[in-house]
């Protein structure tokens, strides 16, 4: 089934229109038909599955056929505040931590970020995200958040905040087993350099709990899909389990 994005506006009872840029992918490059099931996102939480009935030259309307909120999303919002690192590199882990269910990204100014991590594009990001979320059929499309600091990041987190610390003695799997609410989570990702001690310091100050990788040492586009991916698989074995009491 091909996903496609829809304006909020363009969901009404039982029906949904597509039009703009996404009626011209859906028409002209997927070459959809009457009568093809597609899922349909608002890119806000909203996710159904719909029929094609109608395709005119500026749009297409499906009648839905079931909801599909939700569907493959995590029990929780889960942040992931990456250190800015070659563009290709932030690019990459945008892209397969939205695939994994990331509700947001935010790019961190931390003080060994490398040379020509500065070339951040808030825009491309966005258009990253928002393909990776249609791709993998996400009810949600990540918020792209501007620049901040380590000091901000813990600040404003809020929730549990997952730092990856060199030395930590927990894991990312036994912390999210151990949660028992379903508050927002963050996690923190150095750069290629690892955070100056005095940045652990803030980190760990600021309420944030240490975690380890398993003992390697990882590139920062790795450490963040793999702690991702930890939190993500941690978060659906657990709510498995209690479904089926």
């Amino acid at each position: 089934m091909q996903n496609f994005i829809a304006e909020p506006e363009g969901f009404t009872g039982a029906t949904v229109t597509i039009d703009g840029d996404e009626h011209f992918h859906a028409t002209r490059s997927c070459r959809v038909r009457p009568g093809e099931i597609i899922g349909v996102s608002d890119g806000a939480g909203k996710r159904v599955e719909a029929r094609i009935t109608d395709i005119e030259s500026r749009s297409l309307t499906a009648t839905i056929i079931r909801d599909l909120s939700g569907l493959g999303e995590l029990s929780f919002a889960t942040t992931v505040a990456l250190s800015l690192i070659k563009p290709a590199r932030f690019e990459l882990a945008a892209e397969k931590c939205t695939e994994l269910g990331m509700r947001r990204i935010v790019p961190v100014t931390a003080r060994r970020c490398t040379v020509g991590s500065a070339k951040f594009n808030t825009d491309r990001i966005r258009r990253i995200v928002r393909e990776a979320a249609k791709q993998s059929g996400r009810s949600w499309i990540p918020e792209v958040a501007a620049p901040t600091t380590v000091e901000d990041i813990v600040a404003e987190a809020g929730g549990l905040v997952l730092a990856a610390l060199t030395d930590a003695e927990e894991t990312v799997a036994e912390v999210i087993a151990g949660l028992t609410g379903a508050g927002p989570v963050t996690v923190v990702i150095g750069p290629e350099g690892d955070f100056t001690d005095e940045e652990r310091d803030i980190l760990v100050a600021g309420g944030a709990r240490p975690v380890n990788l398993g003992g390697l040492t990882l590139r920062a586009e790795t450490a963040a899909i793999v702690t991702f991916a930890t939190v993500a698989g941690a978060d659906r074995a657990r709510s498995r389990h209690v479904g089926t009491g």
